[in-house]
């Protein structure tokens, strides 16, 4: 499988976000992962909400099941994604080069 390289307009994004993840640390108390998890999950209730709706089938047992377990599935899934993200940014962090990150930027601003 190739990899396609990155354009100028989404190596920036990708630069700016690291350069303002060193610049705040994320927090990693309860509270904010439970916030952070919160939104992340709310698209998927809603989609389960309008399926529910628009799908009534005469079998809503077969619908509830497949439903939940799709609903478990993505949660804990993103959930332990982004916990382990929000885990391991400072030890990437040390990783990083402050003045390499400004430059690159600079680079494809110009």
């Amino acid at each position: 499988m190739k990899i396609r390289p990155l354009t100028k307009r989404q190596e920036k994004q990708v630069l700016a976000s690291m350069l303002a993840g060193l610049n705040e640390p994320i927090d990693n108390s309860w509270r904010s992962m439970l916030k952070r998890e919160v939104v992340g999950l709310t698209v998927p209730f809603l989609i389960v909400a309008i399926a529910l709706g628009v799908l009534r089938t005469q079998s809503l047992l077969t619908l509830f099941t497949t439903v939940g377990a799709l609903i478990a599935g993505l949660t804990i899934g993103v959930g332990v994604w982004r916990i382990t993200a929000a885990r391991h940014w400072p030890v990437v962090a040390h990783c990083l080069d402050r003045d390499k990150i400004e430059q690159r930027l600079r680079e494809l601003d110009a």
